[in-house]
């Protein structure tokens, strides 16, 4: 049937060719990341024949993005929606995983569709994500390398294990669990720039200081919607970021870095006036600028200990 309405309907017009994502063996579409410079039409075609084949699958997903001089014009996740069971029972568990109080139902629909379709990756990542809500955590990482088997491309199940391990203060599991996610995703999703601040922190951990300003780096420097969430963590990333600059002697970066994180509103984790102006003050005075002890006075005025403890050791010297 595809091959018909490839030669019929859309006369071989696609982005993608039939003979490069079948999988004639196991009856499954596999679709490699593909980075196209398509027209309209083919774009339409494509884009036309995968909700076309999602009708006849029983799990997995595509999500395709069309840009404009860097800008998203339309973007779409492609999922399975037919009245098959294994489909609805997935629909209906990962709807219920969104609801407070309803965590049992979620994973009674999602255990019938594993039921019914054993390697379905992205319902075990589901049941991990209520399982993790419950405090299951065994079971959660169960469920995600069960996914991550399944679906060695999933960038999700790597993030929601990741942040398991990162809980578990296993720095190690959790950083190559994020570069995965890195890995698997693209700087257009949210998870690609969740999974870098938060691998820098892992970085951070294990005093791995270059690996934590390369992320960090991308992550500042990224203009994110003032509306997004991430943007709400500009503010302690940046304060990360002078942080380990300053571990690296790298001072004047390190100013200003600091600098723009006071002049940022703060957001999801909001770091304290008293803080920020300490490391302003620490950076100053490394580079031998002016205002450092003003800067500790005030923190120490606000309740720093930190910055008392620096004015004294200054004033001693």
């Amino acid at each position: 049937m595809m091959h018909y309405k490839l030669d019929t309907f859309y006369k071989h017009e696609l982005i993608l060719k039939a003979e490069e994502i079948t999988d004639e063996d196991n009856y499954a579409v596999f679709i490699e990341r593909n980075i196209a410079n398509p027209d309209r039409k083919y774009w339409n075609n494509t884009i036309d024949l995968l909700k076309y084949l999602s009708q006849y699958a029983i799990g997995g997903y595509v999500s395709a993005w069309l840009l404009k001089e860097g800008k998203i014009l339309e973007y779409y996740h492609i999922e399975p929606e037919s009245e098959k069971v294994v489909v609805q029972s997935y629909i209906k568990g990962k709807k219920l995983a969104e609801q407070e109080g309803r965590e049992e139902e979620a994973i009674t629909q999602l255990n019938r569709a594993i039921s019914k379709f054993e390697k379905h990756a992205l319902a075990y990542e589901r049941r991990g994500y209520v399982n993790y809500a419950l405090g299951n955590i065994d079971d959660a990482i169960h469920d995600f390398d069960r996914c991550i088997e399944f679906d060695p491309y999933y960038a999700k199940a790597y993030f929601s294990r990741a942040r398991i391990y990162l809980q578990k203060k296993k720095w190690e599991n959790a950083i190559d669990d994020f570069e995965s996610a890195i890995k698997h995703s693209i700087a257009l999703e949210e998870i690609h720039w969740q999974s870098r601040r938060l691998v820098a922190h892992c970085y951070i951990q294990i005093k791995n200081y270059q690996k934590a300003i390369f992320n960090l780096k991308l992550f500042t420097n990224r203009k994110f919607p003032q509306n997004s969430i991430l943007h709400t963590y500009r503010q302690k990333a940046l304060y990360d970021y002078a942080e380990v600059l300053i571990e690296m002697e790298k001072y004047d970066e390190a100013l200003g870095a600091v600098e723009k994180a006071i002049n940022l509103k703060a957001g999801k984790e909001q770091i304290p006036m008293e803080e920020l102006l300490t490391m302003r003050g620490k950076a100053r005075h490394h580079m031998g600028a002016q205002g450092f002890a003003a800067d500790w006075k005030k923190a120490a005025e606000m309740g720093s200990k930190e910055a008392k403890r620096l004015l004294s050791q200054h004033a001693a010297k």
